[in-house]
């Protein structure tokens, strides 16, 4: 009687452990698929310095306009949390957007190959940004529902795990504006 009650707490406790393993091996895709969106956000914004750089040198009375995309910039380098950087993400697209439009504004910065090849780039980020926003939401899917299943609920109120934030734009991906060289 008592080995059958000591198997059966064994078993029991062998299973905790296993779906504490599954929940840590959840968490850590969690937080590859959020790295792999990082690096493309850094990416984004490394790209985004040297477009403000390279139109500042070609454009004329639009400093102010260049400083304010910057602002932007580094206040959407400070965020820390999926949903709020999904939010700015949007306006540095936007910011983009509008460093692409002054190309139809002023020739010299649309005939400069630079700049054209800069739009490719864009583009190449955006795809990868959003493959791996696809990516992170799928895992953080995955999580919040591993995580308010039962057992898995007890492990997770036990060890306090939180439910994880999706990082999503509030609008889908658009594509950047048409560069027209002449």
């Amino acid at each position: 009687m008592y080995i059958l009650l000591l198997i059966f707490f064994v078993g029991i406790a062998l299973y905790f452990i296993y779906l504490h393993g599954a929940l840590m091996k959840l968490d850590s895709n969690c937080n590859q698929a959020w790295e792999n969106i990082n690096i493309q956000l850094e990416r984004r914004y490394n790209l985004l310095k040297v477009m403000v750089e390279l139109a500042d040198v070609r454009t004329e009375g639009k400093k102010q306009m260049l400083e304010k995309i910057m602002d932007t910039r580094k206040a959407a380098m400070e965020i820390t949390t999926p949903y709020e950087k999904g939010k700015a993400e949007k306006l540095i697209l936007n910011q983009i957007k509008l460093i692409f439009s002054l190309a139809n504004e002023f020739p010299q910065l649309r005939q400069d190959r630079e700049f054209a090849a800069m739009r490719n780039i864009a583009v190449e980020i955006e795809e990868y940004l959003q493959e791996a926003r696809r990516s992170y939401n799928a895992s953080v899917t995955r999580w919040n529902q591993k995580k308010e299943s039962f057992p898995t609920k007890l492990l997770a109120k036990l060890f306090r795990l939180k439910t994880k934030e999706f990082f999503q734009p509030n609008e889908p991906y658009e594509k950047l504006p048409e560069i027209k060289l002449q």
